[in-house]
């Protein structure tokens, strides 16, 4: 088997609707310099809805962007996660 095959398999795209929240958690927090932050909409075990930009997921606790507005949460509190859209935030 070559080397490209071999990355092909390792690297298998999962569609973010079939991703576990932990997977979708670290996808939505990573950088890239080829993409903008994702927006999405979070909704809490205790039916809060938080929309806004992940900025960071770091030891369960996430760092959410509302705007101007910078909220933090732990991942336990999460119930689900969808996409919004894309939106560019200024990186300092």
């Amino acid at each position: 088997m070559n080397k490209t095959t071999d990355n092909q398999e390792n690297t298998k795209q999962v569609a973010f609707k079939d991703m576990s929240l932990h997977e979708k958690l670290v996808y939505l927090a990573k950088d890239s310099l080829y993409l903008p932050k994702l927006r999405c909409e979070i909704k809490t075990i205790n039916k809060r809805t938080i929309r806004g930009i992940i900025s960071a997921y770091q030891d369960n606790v996430i760092q959410v962007h509302e705007g101007r507005k910078k909220q933090t949460l732990h991942a336990d509190e999460v119930e689900d996660i969808r996409l919004l859209g894309l939106r560019s935030i200024k990186r300092h």
